[in-house]
C-alpha cells in the first residue's frame, strides 16, 4: 500500500482566492477548469494528492449540477469541511454572477460585434485543446480492464445517441460490482 505524503493545510482565504482567480479566468466549464483546480491544489498548493483529486472529479461527474462547481465544492470540503466547501462554491459562482450580470447590460453591443465573435470562435478552439488533453490524460488513469467500457459507452452515446444519465448509471453499476468483487 502506498504512503500518502503530508500535505499542506489551506486556508478558507486561499481556497477562495484560488477558486475566484480560476473561475475567472477560465471558459469553457466543468473539464476545462478541472485540469486548471488539479494544476492548483495538487501540484501548486500541494493540498491535495491526484487519487484524492481525481476522486473529488469522478464523483463530481456522478451527481447532477455543473461539474465546475460540484468539483469546487468537493475540493474545498476535502481540504476545510462545509465551511470550506461554502466557500468553494460562493468562489465560483461569484464569477459568473458578475460576468453575466455585466453581459446583460450591453448584450446587444456583444451579440452583433464581430471581434466579441472572433474572440469567442478562438476560445472555443482553445477550450477544445485543453478538453482533449483532459480527456487523453483521464484515459492515461484508466485501469486497463475498464477501456472496453469505456469504448463501449463512447459508442453507445456518440452513435446510438443513449442518454448519458443511462450510460452513467450503467457505468456506477459495473463499478460497484467490480469494487464489491475485489472486497
Amino acid at each position: 500500500m502506498k504512503k500518502l505524503t503530508q500535505h499542506n493545510k489551506i486556508s478558507l482565504f486561499k481556497i477562495f482566492v484560488s477558486l475566484l482567480k480560476i473561475n475567472t479566468f477560465t471558459f469553457g466549464g466543468g473539464y476545462t477548469i478541472v485540469p486548471i483546480i488539479k494544476q492548483e491544489f495538487v501540484e501548486n498548493l500541494n493540498a491535495m494528492s491526484e487519487e484524492e483529486m481525481m476522486s473529488c472529479v469522478s464523483l463530481s461527474a456522478s451527481v447532477p449540477g455543473a461539474l465546475a462547481i460540484s468539483t469546487s465544492y468537493l475540493v474545498g470540503y476535502k481540504l476545510r469541511g462545509i465551511l470550506g466547501g461554502i466557500t468553494a462554491v460562493l468562489a465560483s459562482v461569484l464569477p459568473c454572477l458578475v460576468i453575466i450580470s455585466l453581459i446583460s447590460i450591453a448584450y446587444h453591443s456583444f451579440i452583433t460585434n464581430i471581434y466579441i465573435k472572433a474572440i469567442l470562435q478562438a476560445v472555443g478552439a482553445m477550450v477544445s485543446a485543453i478538453l482533449v488533453v483532459t480527456v487523453i490524460k483521464m484515459i492515461k488513469k484508466v485501469e486497463y480492464k475498464f477501456i472496453p467500457l469505456l469504448v463501449i459507452m463512447f459508442i453507445l452515446s456518440y452513435f446510438f445517441k443513449i442518454k448519458l444519465a443511462i450510460l452513467l448509471v450503467v457505468s456506477a453499476v459495473i463499478g460497484l460490482i467490480e469494487g464489491i468483487r475485489r472486497c
